[in-house]
């Protein structure tokens, strides 16, 4: 199936290898994909930062698999990220303690976004998807 010309791209996959090297990777991917979107910015910045932290979190947590996905609804003002993995427990927003090295990356999450969240795997596996949605102004703040 051929996508007419007059269709732009709005939504964008990258399945990484799950080892220290794929934040970087999904970075990379993602400013590729916000480039050929026309977007940059503010925007760039605040989804670096929070893509980092999901997937960092997917491979800490002991992932095998990573899927990742990104869709811009323009008509919205919105961007919506979604990092699938095969790691067993849910994400947990703990107090920060200021003078730990990690434990703050959720609570960033959820200053850059306008919400975020996860779903258990529906199959019942041990997965799940956290998401999060940004806003193209990238402020954090719903347009």
């Amino acid at each position: 199936m051929a996508f007419a010309p007059q269709c732009k791209q709005t939504l964008a996959l990258v399945r990484p290898d799950a080892d220290e090297r794929a934040p970087g990777r999904v970075r990379e991917w993602a400013a590729k994909t916000l480039a050929r979107w026309g977007l940059s910015g503010g925007l760039a910045a605040d989804l670096n930062s929070v893509l980092t932290e999901l997937v960092t979190n997917s491979w800490q947590a002991g992932a095998d698999e990573l899927l990742v996905l990104m869709e811009l609804h323009r008509e919205r003002g919105l961007v919506d990220v979604a990092v699938w993995d095969d790691a067993p427990g849910f994400p947990v927003k703990r107090e920060p303690d200021f003078a730990a090295e990690s434990g703050r990356g959720l609570h960033l999450v959820e200053a850059l976004t306008v919400a975020w969240g996860f779903e258990p795997d529906p199959g019942g596996g041990p997965g799940k998807t956290v998401w999060a949605t940004l806003c193209l102004g990238g402020d954090g703040d719903a347009a």
